[in-house]
């Protein structure tokens, strides 16, 4: 399936830098080294690898890594090099549940247990080109999460990257290079120039290692050109230079003109496949072999353009020296025959061979598809004319496989129709069978029955009519699962019976296992529903004369004066009871208990079952453990001043000191700890010991209690309450109604607590919570979380970031005092609470996104832009879920979103960064 080149390490160099910087990756075993083009050398590393730990694990990744499956099978290939029986388990691994994404973390781990405890021992893992990862994030992490971080300790790995990997992406302990680390002295310049022949006085070797800044790799190339070029037009060439790239420019086009234009047509031709055999050049294809000086030496007599020159080369290029399409499709056939089918399908279709590829691909289908390299196949299904797919009707059928595992459902529905008509077309009735079943999945799952129903009972007369007592099986098996959904009991057992007598006749004992298994549990549930009916009669009996025996009791009370005459004869009237002097009232049957006992509201609510009817309805689903050491809770005190409160009351309410308890059980009442909990972020809801406050007999009353709760650390003054709730009140009116608020909120706490919920210090007219009561408010808690979330994820702990982040989401049920939006006093802390969740989200979208969890990320983003709709960075994030979800028209209708939000909200047009994007998906490039 791949180039046998991209396995192979380069070929040993005499010149070998970086002893001190590769003894350190050897010996700490986790190294990036971040090297752009041209600052290293691959040959000189692979030579001191050799020297110090022997031959290495040499991969050199390109664009098809981005498939997960790709990746693994590249990392395998490499592996049996240094060890064939490498491979078993990973391969079994695979082809059990490849392709499904939660199955794909056990695969790699699989893989990375076998592979540090089966190289050889002194083994360094080299992966060269790791920038290409970097489009495909869950590649990247699923690569370091479990093979890098698995194989500390056990094999060292280093590796290289033109750009910079996001940090996150890596193990911690990775020890990471940068290109000036891997600068090279003076006295390593001219070594390197002597080491490939290049003898140029020491004022030419020091203006070209500062013109190249030291880079190795632009050093080699540049001293393997100069010695084709001689002394004297070198150093004219250093001379009339003022940068690396234009001296690498110029001394590239002195020696491509010494070449002829076979010469440059066999480099283009070399330069297009990306590797060079003496098998893909030569007379085979009517090209020479191109010079060496343009070409990095790997094993097995490979050979690859070397990164230096990858940009400057196209430019050299005139009209008619490119490689011919002829030979292009030539070398492609002989990839086909050696088994390199990912490069040889790529060549076909850069060259618009799409019939060529069509072929390979469903020569290779099955297999692909065994083995999880879903993403490389739709990659290519994308770009088959639509012609050719359905003249290869199973690439169309795989096509929307790969689109129903990526979740587009609709989409997937179209084409598994356009692939039921292409296989009728074809004549081929298992294709047909399949495509008409798996419309009938995705119709079920999306909830059209009716559909569902048609489809399947269209693919078992397909199967009747072929014969094909395999798809009859699964056919009638499916409609099993159709009759079960409508609660069609008895039709499910009907095609039950078509279903077993399709898998005998087949002989799958599979199927028919399953099926018999199928068949017991619906006879036995066919006989449970028998006994169901029978008790359900029986009740139906027992309730009828239960009910006649209950109303003749009725009857017999309710007229007790006829059946009692005699009785008022023998007594006087005011000495006779009331029940046998006056007729009951109307007759009002029993009614069932409103509320369920305490024990089972709880118990409910520690299972999730958060409907609960009575009055532990507005109890909170779940209420978290107050916190520790919170001074914060609640004892109503009155003013005694306030004239709206009757004498007996004004007894009871203020409580300048505790009053001893009178008996063991005012004792024990008052000695029960008081734990609240508040939630003010959405609709506000209020408990006091689990008992949810719900009747509050002033409104004022409770949003007093609302500042008070925000305000809890500090003591607030008589007057400030007064100005906030009453500004517009003279003095004495406001001090009455704060009186009159204050006793309306004593009454709500009273069915609870005899206990006082706000204190009144008289010293200085303040009014606070009680300090021996246990306060729990969710804005507190929400900060802490979020501020946990950030030191984790400024600290590299990225999952307990995660998990408080997740934590602090779920306790913002909406705006800070949201059914107030008219009170002046929460708007500042609102919009900061608000700021501040916008903020987490887009942190938590950050590392989904970078982990690959694109559907989360999405959902993120999309609650960050239905509060804030020009969060342009917002619209950005979620056009790249969805583009790395292959949902390229989501992304684009996302994008005119975005300017419609834009123009609409700010008069604003998208940055020019938003534009680019949008441009890369309809190309759909990797962003």
């Amino acid at each position: 399936m791949l180039l046998a080149a991209k396995t192979v390490a380069p070929c040993s160099v005499v010149f070998a830098p970086w002893r001190e910087i590769l003894a350190k990756a050897c010996a700490h075993g986790a190294t990036t080294i971040t090297a752009p083009t041209g600052s290293l050398l691959p040959e000189a590393l692979a030579t001191t690898l050799r020297a110090q730990r022997g031959e290495p694990l040499w991969v050199t990744l390109g664009p098809e890594d981005h498939d997960l499956a790709v990746l693994l099978y590249s990392l395998l290939t490499a592996a049996q090099r240094l060890n064939p029986t490498i491979g078993a388990q990973t391969t079994a691994a695979l082809t059990q549940s490849a392709g499904l994404h939660d199955a794909w973390p056990a695969i790699f781990q699989v893989f990375a247990e076998e592979l540090a405890c089966t190289l050889p021992e002194h083994c360094v893992l080299v992966l060269e080109h790791a920038e290409q990862l970097n489009a495909a994030s869950v590649t990247l992490g699923l690569l370091s999460n479990y093979i890098l971080s698995r194989l500390i300790g056990a094999h060292p790995w280093i590796v290289i990257t033109r750009q910079e990997l996001p940090r996150p992406a890596l193990p911690r302990e990775t020890v990471t290079y940068n290109a000036f680390s891997l600068r090279i002295n003076p006295a390593e310049i001219q070594e390197l120039a002597t080491s490939v022949g290049c003898y140029l006085p020491n004022s030419v070797l020091r203006r070209a290692g500062t013109l190249l800044a030291g880079g190795a790799g632009n050093l080699y190339s540049f001293f393997r050109m100069a010695g084709r070029l001689g002394e004297t037009t070198t150093t004219t060439l250093i001379e009339r230079s003022s940068g690396a790239e234009q001296l690498l420019g110029h001394i590239a086009r002195a020696v491509y003109g010494m070449d002829s234009p076979s010469g440059h047509a066999a480099l283009d031709f070399s330069r297009r496949l990306g590797y060079t055999h003496p098998d893909l050049s030569g007379t085979n294809f009517g090209y020479c072999t191109p010079d060496s000086v343009w070409l990095l030496p790997l094993a097995d007599g490979w050979q690859r353009l070397r990164d230096v020159w990858q940009t400057i080369l196209p430019r050299l290029l005139r009209p008619g020296e490119q490689a011919s399409n002829d030979a292009l499709t030539c070398a492609a056939d002989t990839f086909v025959d050696q088994g390199a089918l990912i490069p040889a399908v790529d060549l076909y279709q850069e060259l618009g061979a799409h019939e060529q590829a069509a072929t390979v691909i469903n020569s290779a289908l099955d297999r692909m598809m065994r083995l999880g390299q879903w993403r490389t196949l739709g990659r290519w299904l994308e770009r088959t004319p639509t012609p050719i797919l359905h003249a290869w009707p199973w690439l169309l059928y795989t096509q929307n496989e790969i689109a129903a595992a990526q979740q587009d459902f609709a989409q997937a529905r179209r084409g598994f129709a356009a692939a039921t008509t292409s296989f009728t077309l074809h004549n081929d009735a298992v294709g047909a069978c399949q495509s008409l079943l798996a419309e009938s999945t995705l119709a079920l799952w999306q909830g059209d029955a009716q559909q569902a129903h048609q489809r399947t009972r269209a693919a078992l007369a397909h199967a009747e009519t072929a014969g094909l007592a395999w798809h009859m099986g699964w056919a009638a098996w499916q409609l099993v699962e159709l009759a079960l959904s409508d609660g069609n009991l008895a039709g499910a057992m009907i095609y039950l019976e078509r279903a077993l007598q399709a898998a005998a006749a087949a002989d799958e004992q599979q199927l028919g296992t399953i099926l018999g298994q199928v068949n017991l549990l619906l006879s036995q549930r066919r006989t449970l529903g028998e006994r169901r009916e029978e008790h359900r009669q029986a009740y139906f009996a027992v309730e009828q004369a239960e009910q006649t025996l209950h109303e003749r009791l009725h009857q017999l009370f309710a007229a007790p004066l006829s059946i009692n005459e005699q009785l008022l004869s023998l007594r006087p009237w005011t000495a006779t009871p009331l029940m046998l002097k006056l007729p009951a009232p109307a007759f009002a049957p029993p009614t069932e208990p409103t509320a369920r006992p305490r024990i089972w509201q709880e118990l409910l609510r520690r299972f999730g079952f958060t409907r609960v009817e009575g009055p532990e309805a507005a109890t909170p689903p779940t209420v978290p453990p107050p916190l520790e050491g919170s001074a914060n809770l609640f004892t109503l005190v009155d003013d005694s001043s306030s004239p709206q409160i009757t004498a007996p009351e004004r007894m009871i309410a203020p409580r300048s000191e505790p009053q001893l308890a009178t008996n063991a059980g005012d004792a024990d009442r008052q000695a029960t700890p008081l734990n609240l909990i508040a939630y003010v972020l959405g609709a506000f809801r209020i408990s006091l010991n689990d008992d949810p406050i719900v009747n509050w007999p002033s409104g004022r009353g409770r949003a007093l209690l609302k500042y008070l709760l925000v305000h809890h650390d500090h003591p607030t003054p008589r007057d400030v309450l007064m100005d906030l709730l009453w500004p517009e009140a003279s003095p004495e009116d406001a001090r009455n109604s704060l009186n009159v608020a204050m006793h309306g909120l004593r009454q709500a706490f009273r069915s609870v607590t005899d206990q006082p919920i706000v204190l009144f210090q008289r010293d200085d007219a303040t009014y606070r919570l009680n300090p021996d009561l246990a306060l729990w408010l969710d804005i507190g808690e929400f900060e802490r979380l979020v501020a946990t979330g950030r030191q984790h994820e400024e600290s590299g702990l990225f999952s307990a970031a995660v998990a408080g982040y997740e934590q602090a989401a779920s306790l913002y049920q909406g705006d800070f005092m949201a059914e107030d939006p008219y009170e002046d006093w929460p708007m500042l802390q609102r919009e900061q609470l608000r700021l501040a969740y916008l903020d987490m989200l887009e942190r938590l979208g950050q590392i989904y996104f970078s982990q690959g969890q694109y559907g989360a990320c999405a959902t993120l983003c999309q609650q960050i832009l239905a509060r804030d709709n020009c969060r342009e960075d917002a619209h950005c994030r979620l056009m790249r879920c969805y583009s790395r979800q292959s949902q390229h028209h989501m992304a684009l209708r996302q994008y005119q979103s975005c300017i419609k939000a834009l123009a609409d909200e700010l008069g604003v047009e998208p940055l020019p960064s938003t534009i680019r994007l949008a441009d890369q998906i309809r190309r759909h490039e990797y962003v």
